[in-house]
């Protein structure tokens, strides 16, 4: 796994895709042209609640695809362009890659974007038939990756406590035995 730190740079940086080729650019031996990446674009997730977001306009081609123009709507909306951005990039830094996600996270310096590769460990998926047949790329947006680990943990932790009460679950099962 490879992480390339962006300085002084965040989100709402309309420059990404120049940002993003340029870092790739600048490290041609950490990168192995000849593996599959997963490439993640991480970015502080102090973004969004900022006053920036909702100043980001969405274009009247888009209103259908985001007919609230609610801070929902703005979020994903930028996500989208920021990650298709990254991935054009990446595409033409010559990395290859078929799974691509931005994801909302606390990091160290708010002022900052981190690219992360990472080895392709699954098998691969394809889409038509014959001379059509071509990898399927799969775009992940996940705004706040916390506060999603932190909801996940709470559904899990009641569900367990429910399978528990329930007697679907036995905690004899799980004590050492001597």
């Amino acid at each position: 796994m490879m992480n390339l730190a962006i300085k002084s740079t965040d989100i709402f940086d309309p420059n990404t895709y120049w940002k993003v080729k340029e870092k790739l650019d600048r490290n041609p031996k950490r990168i192995n042209r000849n593996v599959i990446y997963r490439v993640t674009l991480k970015f502080d997730r102090s973004a969004l609640v900022d006053e920036r977001m909702m100043a980001f306009s969405i274009p009247e081609s888009k209103s259908q695809q985001y007919p609230n123009n609610d801070v929902k709507d703005h979020i994903h909306y930028l996500l989208n362009l920021q990650l298709k951005r990254a991935s054009r990039a990446c595409k033409n830094a010559g990395i290859q890659s078929h799974h691509f996600s931005i994801n909302g996270d606390d990091l160290t310096d708010s002022k900052s974007l981190v690219i992360i590769l990472k080895k392709e460990t699954k098998e691969l998926m394809y889409q038509g038939r014959g001379k059509n047949k071509r990898v399927m790329d799969g775009y992940c947006i996940v705004p706040d990756l916390p506060g999603i680990q932190q909801e996940l943990a709470k559904t899990l932790a009641q569900q367990l406590i429910n399978d528990i009460k329930s007697g679907k679950i036995n905690l004899e099962d799980f004590r050492e035995k001597d």
